[in-house]
């Protein structure tokens, strides 16, 4: 699949882009038990400064003493994908600030485009650096796709003209194809070829 054929880079509003990766993170309140989550809670910022953090998602963990949460700062970058996103695009020292001001367990880059191998690096060097106390992760447009296309009611909310062609109209020929297939085989046993 080509970055033609993915709608996600046709997103150019930045506010509609952080929409959707709110409504993903809201969407997995549907699959709770498969990630063993009591709960999630999605806070998005909306329009304006937000110092680098879009939407704030927290998860809930029940075992049979306590309720644990995780908190994600979340960061939307709907970056132009003929450039990828670098260090100097972002403020990491204000990064690590926030998570510790907003007691977050982890950051997480989302992006429409792709990020440089040196911020993949920087980010890897304050995951260790933090140890334990934070992670930073990014997700590159092409890994948030896949995540985006395994939920069919982002599809339909946020690139419905692409998922009529591609889920409903492809299913719909696969099917009559298949049906005629079928018909031709159940014809070919009958004549006795």
């Amino acid at each position: 699949m080509s970055s033609l054929d993915i709608p996600l880079y046709g997103i150019t509003d930045g506010y509609q882009f952080q929409q959707l990766v709110a409504e993903y993170f809201r969407s997995l309140k549907g699959e709770r038990a498969q990630y063993h989550i009591a709960d999630i809670d999605v806070d998005c910022n909306g329009v304006g400064p937000d110092r680098g953090i879009d939407v704030i998602v927290t998860f809930y963990y029940l075992d049979p003493i306590h309720k644990h949460k995780q908190r994600w700062l979340i960061e939307c970058k709907c970056w132009n994908e003929n450039r990828s996103l670098g260090i100097r695009d972002l403020d990491t020292n204000n990064i690590v600030s926030l998570l510790k001001a907003k007691e977050a367990d982890g950051y997480l880059l989302v992006c429409k485009g792709n990020v440089t191998n040196n911020l993949k690096e920087r980010f890897r060097e304050l995951s260790s650096a933090n140890g334990a106390n934070a992670v930073f992760e990014v997700w590159e447009g092409m890994m948030f796709w896949h995540k985006i296309i395994e939920r069919e009611i982002l599809l339909k909310g946020f690139f419905f003209d692409w998922y009529n062609e591609k889920y409903i109209q492809s299913k719909l020929k696969e099917e009559y194809a298949a049906k005629v297939a079928e018909f031709q085989e159940q014809l070919n046993k009958t004549i006795g070829k």
